[in-house]
């Protein structure tokens, strides 16, 4: 009998053990104890990295399968599809977990055409239920309500998942590791598409959240611009970063790029602090993996305090003035 293993796909335009990735194998771990497996990795790349591998290793991994790319500046994602799919074939997983980006949402797509199989995209968790079904939680009905989904009529399970979504930790248990390098090359000559002519655009803004161990998160009770502003103004002081609750940007007064939440960016500081949120269960969705949360409202029966380890039952303008006065003035 073949062995039901989870399969972690590597985004081929990023390093082996970026931080994405981690989070993905890190959760394949915690279901394959549960499910009495072990965790696949399939990498790509033009020549391998032993920290990396021994990094993926670490963090879960129990087998990798380095496909070498023989063809440099291959970026085809059909050139993978093909790899993946005999992958597949070969190993025949039960889950298979692929990052959500522009190389995850093609191969996904492409992977449950091809094998009939159910795929969940942007999932935001994956659970084993009593009867050893896997079941994938996301969201749904314009993100106001969380959908359990199982997959049936299909032996292979795909879910595509957004960063910071699962936590990496260090694998606690021991360690079998088994590597196989695999070379392989393009047999894909019809190109895609042909490019006519190239115009550059203003980059569009971007907030990399992993890079501030603090978070302060802006709600609905702020209110304005100008306290929008002002609590910018202490962030960059205080070299915390800051986010929104999705009122704000649908009120027009942030960029989404600061959004977090359930239609929005998932983070996981080691302090967040949240500032005139209520506390909607769509937003602790983003915000579930931080370690400390800290929670300033004036209203007691706000539900975010409900999830928070620290509250502050203030006037958040009253905390705004006096965080001013110690580190801006």
């Amino acid at each position: 009998m073949v062995t039901k293993n989870i399969l972690v796909i590597n985004d081929c335009s990023k390093q082996c053990d970026d931080e994405h990735a981690l989070q993905l194998i890190s959760k394949a771990h915690d279901l394959s104890i549960q499910m009495a497996c072990r965790v696949e990795v399939l990498c790509f790349g033009i020549n391998e990295c032993a920290d990396e591998m021994n990094r993926l290793y670490e963090y879960g991994a129990d087998s990798i399968y380095f496909y070498k790319n023989t063809s440099v500046g291959l970026t085809d994602y059909r050139h993978f599809a093909e790899v993946v799919s005999t992958h597949i074939n070969k190993q025949m997983p039960e889950l298979v977990l692929i990052p959500t980006s522009t190389m995850g949402k093609s191969l996904s797509s492409i992977l449950s055409n091809r094998f009939g199989a159910g795929l969940t995209a942007d999932c935001i968790d994956i659970q084993l239920s009593e009867k050893q079904e896997l079941i994938f939680i996301r969201a749904a009905m314009s993100d106001t309500v969380l959908a359990k989904i199982v997959c049936i009529n299909c032996e292979l399970k795909l879910g595509t998942v957004k960063p910071n979504v699962f936590k990496s930790k260090k694998r606690t248990t021991a360690r079998q590791e088994i590597y196989e390098k695999i070379d392989f090359e393009t047999r894909i000559n019809t190109p895609l598409y042909t490019v006519l002519s190239t115009r550059q655009y203003a980059q569009k803004c971007s907030v990399d959240f992993n890079r501030y161990s603090t978070i302060f998160c802006l709600g609905r009770g702020v209110k304005d611009q100008q306290n929008i502003d002002r609590f910018f103004a202490l962030a960059e002081k205080m070299q915390v970063g800051i986010a929104v609750t999705r009122t704000l940007v649908e009120e027009n007064l942030v960029d989404k790029e600061y959004q977090v939440g359930q239609s929005g960016k998932s983070i996981s500081p080691k302090i967040y602090v949240s500032f005139g949120l209520s506390g909607a269960s769509q937003h602790i969705v983003g915000i579930k993996n931080a370690d400390v949360i800290v929670a300033v409202n004036h209203d007691k029966n706000a539900p975010i305090f409900d999830f928070s380890d620290i509250v502050v039952e203030e006037d958040l303008n009253l905390i705004l003035a006096e965080m001013e006065a110690r580190f801006i003035q």
